[in-house]
Order: structure tokens, then sequence, then C-alpha cells
């Protein structure tokens, strides 16, 4: 086992039980590197030790909602228990921001590291394009001062704008191709392109792609965000269980519980429909809450987890008959004997 792998089987033993919330400041020596003279601290919110190691993917998600900027770094790694504090500054229209350990010179420090998401707010300013964070670790040990180095940037405001393609419609449906309206009544893209630069935020068209496909005008792909695409590739996702055949039960009489009911929509009565009425409360599992709707993604993982356990039910009940069968043929053979 390698040193890296004995720090990361570590890691969960030493982990803090608490987010942490560190406002930073002081005069501790060496508290800013060489280049970042006037750097301003932040308020952080840090997590809880969340992750091995061995998987970490830093990341900087950058929400801008009003001129207010909320920042987070993933994956952020350091020692386990340590906090951290960050300082802001700007250069030009970038907006630079460090993370690094509130204590730079611990006289003694636990022998495995954490992942944590680091939250801070970046104070309002107007002509922002960009944020760049970095990043370094504590003196420990180290034969030289620690340098910065620069995790990820982003850009952000008009900048960040750009048109992206949406996931469309989980069903098509046809369409009449001579209709002069795009897809669901917007208007067709004209010179917009996917990976384009754009102006207002949240404006889409229709590239004529057909299965309620858009283009839409925005900082981030809609595609992997909550409520987007739903993403099945390994890479994407964390703390991965299988379900075994108690857990495909449980899901299975819940599905059961489920009533589905015939009904019309008010705004269009002429069409009946058949589904479940999320103020039942018997469908949780396939709602999404914050759009409050149906979750079609999981709607359909559901159902395909009770139709494995009726396939797994199936399957033994077929090896109990086997086996009847084949001890009855027994007896018969040996009374006929």
């Amino acid at each position: 086992m390698t040193t890296r792998q004995q720090r990361g089987l570590r890691m969960i033993m030493f982990a803090a039980s608490a987010g942490i919330v560190v406002s930073c400041g002081g005069s501790a020596r060496d508290t800013l590197p060489a280049g970042w003279a006037g750097a301003a601290p932040l308020t952080v919110q840090q997590s809880t030790c969340n992750g091995d190691i061995m998987s970490a993917k830093p990341s900087l998600d950058v929400t801008d909602t009003g001129g207010t900027i909320s920042v987070t770094y993933g994956d952020a790694e350091f020692r386990c228990n340590q906090q951290v504090c960050a300082y802001v500054m700007d250069a030009g229209a970038t907006t630079r921001v460090l993370v690094e350990p509130c204590d730079l010179h611990p006289t003694s420090v636990t022998r495995c590291d954490c992942l944590y998401d680091v939250t801070f707010t970046l104070p309002t300013r107007a002509s922002r394009t960009a944020v760049e964070l970095y990043r370094r670790g504590d003196f420990y040990a180290a034969t030289s001062p620690p340098l910065p180095t620069l995790v990820a940037s982003r850009a952000v405001g008009s900048a960040a704008l750009t048109w992206y393609k949406t996931c469309g419609a989980p069903v098509c449906m046809v369409v009449d191709a001579g209709a002069a309206t795009g897809d669901g009544g917007v208007a067709g893209c004209t010179t917009e392109k996917v990976g384009d630069t754009c102006a207002t935020n949240g404006a889409t068209c229709d590239p004529g792609e057909g299965c309620s496909v858009l283009l839409r005008c925005t900082d981030k792909d809609p595609r992997v965000q909550q409520g987007g695409c739903p993403i099945s590739r390994r890479s994407a996702k964390r703390d991965i269980s299988y379900l075994d055949d108690a857990a495909l039960g449980d899901l299975a009489a819940r599905l059961r519980a489920v009533r589905l009911a015939r009904y019309r929509y008010k705004d269009a009565p002429s069409q009946e429909r058949l589904g479940f009425i999320i103020d039942d409360g018997k469908a949780d599992l396939a709602v999404d809450q914050t759009l409050d709707q149906i979750d079609l993604y999981s709607y359909l993982s559901w159902t395909v987890a009770a139709l494995q356990f009726q396939m797994n039910r199936a399957d033994a009940q077929e090896h109990e008959i086997l086996r009847l069968r084949q001890m009855l043929s027994r007896r018969k053979s040996s009374t006929s004997r």
C-alpha cells in the first residue's frame, strides 16, 4: 500500500465532525505571499471532510445573482481538521482569491488529508469579468515557502454568458414540420451557435433540432445542473451504492402505493392524460421539489427497480418449481420400481 493510499484510509478517522465558519484576519507571520499585499480577508464556510483524496477533482463554482458573486471551491485538499482562510484582491477586471490554512506554521499536524467544500461571497464589483482561485498549503516540513498555485478561473457577469444547448424533452413528439414558429413557440435561431457569447441571460432560440431542444443564453451549462439532463457516467457521480434485493423490494412496495389517475389540464381540457398527482404524497421519489414537477428519470428508475424485483422473484419461483418437479420425478421413479 502506497503512502497516499494509507493517508486516504486514515482520512475519515481524523475528519472534522461539523462544518466550520472562519472569519480570516490577524497578523500571523507570512499570512500572505508575495504579490498579495493588500488582499482583504473573507468569511468562509468550510464543510466537513466529504471525500476520498484519491478521487479529488478540484472545482470552482461561481454563481452570479444580481451582482452578488457566490463561490464554492469544491474538493479543496487540506489536512484533516485544518481550518482554512481566504483572501481577495482585484487585478484589473479579474478578482483573485487565495485559499490557505489559517495557521500556516502548525507545530504538529494530523498525518492525513481531507477534501472540503469552501464557500464564500465576493464583494460587489460592477467591472469584474473573471474570478481566479489560488491555493497554497502550510509551511510544516517545507524546505521553502509554499507558493500559491492556480486551481481554476471562471468568467463572470456578461463575460460568462454563452449559448448552451438544453436537454430537450425526455420523450419526443411528432410536430408539424411546416410550423412557422420553433419548437414550443420559441423563435428560431439565426446566427446563434453553441459556445458563442451572448448578452441577455435566459434568452432562448430554437436551433431546429426538434424534441424541444433549444439554445439558452446562460453562465452555466443547463444540461449538467440540478434539474438538467440525467447524467449516467460514473465520473459525474459520487457516493455510489447499488441496490440489493431488500432495497428493490422496498421500492416496489412504495411504487405499488402510488395512485394513478386520469385527468385533464385546465389550460388543455381537450386531452385526457394519465399520471399521478404530486399532492397525494405517494410519489415523492419521482418529484423534483425545486421545480415542483415530475422527475421522469427518477420515475423511470423507480419503475425499473420494481421490475427488477419482480423479475428476481419470478426467477426464484422458476427455480423452486424446477426443484419440486425434479423431486416429484425422482419419487415417481422410485415408486415405479
